[in-house]
């Protein structure tokens, strides 16, 4: 059984298998004493949770000589999740790592008691109701159905990097020596590698989105730069926070991408955009505010959904484990991608000071610059789906904020 979270289909149950690809058998290791044999002489094998077959139902663990062999544990179609794969998983229940938006964090004990109480209810959504000694039970909402497999109180599987050179461990709970409940990754090194127990993966690719028509208006699925005439947006790359501001300030247009990555969606400045504007082909427009009104009033309040690419919003679709739901079908593919952030830092010498350095809304929030000086955003309040209009005063700090953009199609022909 699998499930779909973000962009991959995961495993419910971990690995068990007892055979490479070409049918040999992995070696079953009996006892502790066997599995030191093992390492020194770097045999393939697997063994059970403490070597008792009674653990059986909670699956197998490979030494690290079995996850290399070249015999392969599993077909090319599956594979083990990358350490920023597992990352992504436990974002989508809504997990905060200490590098997601930290400027919503200080390092006061209570707010961090805050942050570790929040943590805590974002991984019970991965955790299955049973198998998890009392007080650490989980919900399972995601359907992930991770059981407890170190003292009843914590979980470890494996990661491996997309060439498969490194591997490691993480690992979310907690144990008698870590008293608090978090997600942990380490790297195996020669000296000492544990066995780990496996969770599968692979990757979904959405199929394409068909442009959307609403009344007078035909919207182009993709996002501008990214799928969709990439060759107007040969726009500067701003990384740094100081230098978007200074982009701004000399009202140039540049673009970035979400937490200065190298790629992605594009996020464009505001005067990125109108130059965008002025140099689109005549059969393409900026939506307007009216537009964007327009698109999301085609819909009822139960159907806003079907607008977004929803296995990129994080928590709002996560679906029961029983539900007898299909996966939920979009019709178009706003993308919860985020946006840079303006934040007001001081005042000094009748100046306001702003800082270009934040990132947020990311998994929740997706606003979009519009061509009469607006933004328009579509967000998660309360679990609720909401739109709302910006205008944006002129000469305005908000000039600086770094917002995708969309794009329609005037003689759209079906």
């Amino acid at each position: 059984m699998e499930i779909r979270l973000g962009n991959l289909r995961w495993q419910t149950t971990n690995l068990t298998t007892t055979k490479y690809l070409n049918g040999d058998d992995i070696q079953l290791i009996t006892s502790q004493a066997e599995f030191k044999l093992f390492h020194k002489n770097k045999k393939p094998g697997y063994h059970f949770l403490d070597f008792d077959e009674r653990n059986k139902h909670l699956g197998f663990l490979y030494n690290i000589f079995a996850i290399k062999d070249k015999r392969g544990l599993f077909n090319t179609s599956y594979r083990a999740p990358t350490q920023e794969e597992w990352q992504q998983l436990f974002r989508i229940a809504g997990y905060l790592f200490n590098e997601d938006e930290p400027h919503l964090w200080d390092t006061s004990r209570q707010y961090n008691k805050e942050r570790h109480k929040h943590n805590i209810e974002a991984l019970k959504r991965l955790k299955s109701a049973k198998g998890w000694k009392k007080g650490h039970t989980g919900k399972n909402t995601t359907g992930f159905s991770a059981l407890a497999t170190i003292e009843e109180s914590s979980a470890r599987w494996l990661w491996q990097s997309e060439e498969k050179q490194l591997t490691g461990g993480v690992c979310f709970g907690n144990s008698s020596r870590h008293k608090k409940i978090e997600v942990t990754f380490s790297e195996h090194h020669e000296w000492g590698e544990p066995s780990e127990f496996i969770r599968l993966v692979k990757v979904v690719e959405n199929p394409d989105c068909q442009p959307l028509k609403t009344p007078n208006i035909n919207w182009m699925p993709g996002y501008l730069g990214y799928n969709l005439l990439n060759e107007l947006t040969n726009f500067d790359v701003v990384r740094g926070g100081t230098q978007w501001g200074m982009y701004k300030q000399n009202k140039m247009p540049a673009k970035c991408f979400y937490d200065n990555a190298s790629d992605g969606i594009p996020l464009f400045n505001y005067y990125g955009c109108k130059e965008i504007i002025r140099n689109l082909p005549r059969e393409y427009k900026v939506p307007s505010s009216k537009d964007y009104q327009t698109l999301v009033e085609s819909f009822s309040n139960n159907e806003l959904h079907k607008l977004l690419d929803i296995y990129q919003w994080y928590l709002h679709f996560i679906r029961e484990p029983n539900s007898e739901k299909k996966d939920v079908q979009f019709i178009y593919d706003i993308v919860a991608i985020g946006m840079r952030w303006v934040k007001y830092v001081t005042h000094w010498e009748n100046e306001a000071l702003y800082n270009y350095d934040y990132f947020s809304g990311k998994g929740n929030n997706a606003s979009f610059w519009t061509s009469d000086d607006c933004v328009f955003t579509i967000k998660f309040e309360e679990n609720v789906l909401k739109h709302e209009k910006y205008k944006i005063p002129k000469d305005s700090s908000f000039f600086g904020l770094g917002l995708p953009i969309k794009l329609i199609k005037n003689d759209f022909v079906a």
